[in-house]
């Protein structure tokens, strides 16, 4: 509500029933953001949400992010300046700010490479985005079959067809999205199902890898391992490898 460029349309996927508390905050602001309310009546799986989400928007261009991040008033306007500058662009996402109950209190920042050279040489390995930061063509994500159910690598997995398919991407440095990351971010982003579908991605993404193959086999059994430590240490793993503070 409070983006400098305000958006032509809101589109909210309610994946399974809602509170009462939930409900009044949505009804607040259906008319000011014209929010387009889908209710799924069960919480399905995130690939399943995003399509729905997706293919029920008006429009090409699509923003997109999770129900408790904030985004930066000048986010819109931002990334679609930058956009309407370089119309070679797909896909453009951003540096992202991690905070665990206040967003003034910014814990560390995900950085991500930022030209389309860098995201490919990046893309084979981790995903070159944060994904509750981009912007992108609704046409060429469903032109690769839109989102695919792989637990917890949906956009990893998404990214890599997408670039195979002549795709431009670029990310912007500045940090337009705030992200919680409490209650337990990291320790979800682990277990037995988690590194089976880490798998899965990498060896889908080294398929059509054409830069190091060996560069992805040699990352896959640490990448493996990490996934099955305790959530406490696989929290310091990744704030020690992927953050900058």
């Amino acid at each position: 509500a409070k983006q400098t460029l305000k958006s032509r349309e809101t589109v909210l996927v309610c994946a399974g029933p809602m509170s009462k508390d939930h409900n009044e905050a949505i009804g607040e602001f259906t008319e000011a953001l014209q929010i387009k309310r889908i209710n799924l009546w069960q919480n399905r799986p995130l690939a399943f949400s995003l399509n729905v989400g997706l293919r029920a928007t008006s429009n090409d261009w699509v923003a997109r992010m999770d129900a408790d991040d904030i985004a930066h008033p000048d986010r819109f306007k931002t990334q679609f300046e930058y956009l309407q500058n370089h119309p070679e662009i797909d896909v453009v996402g951003t540096t992202i700010s991690e905070f665990v109950s206040d967003p003034g209190a910014v814990m560390a920042l995900r950085a991500v490479p930022t030209t389309h050279n860098a995201i490919v040489r990046r893309a084979f390995l981790r995903t070159p985005f944060n994904h509750v930061s981009v912007v992108y063509k609704k046409s060429k994500v469903l032109g690769v079959g839109g989102y695919r159910l792989v637990l917890g690598y949906e956009d990893f997995d998404l990214w890599t067809r997408m670039l195979v398919r002549g795709a431009q991407m670029a990310n912007l440095e500045k940090p337009l999205v705030f992200v919680r990351v409490g209650n337990g971010f990291h320790q979800r982003r682990g277990g037995l199902a988690y590194a089976k579908a880490e798998w899965y991605a990498l060896h889908t993404a080294n398929a059509i890898n054409t830069i190091n193959p060996w560069v992805v086999r040699l990352s896959m059994g640490p990448r493996f391992l990490m996934r099955l430590l305790p959530g406490a240490m696989r929290n310091q793993v990744y704030r020690l490898a992927r953050r900058r503070p």
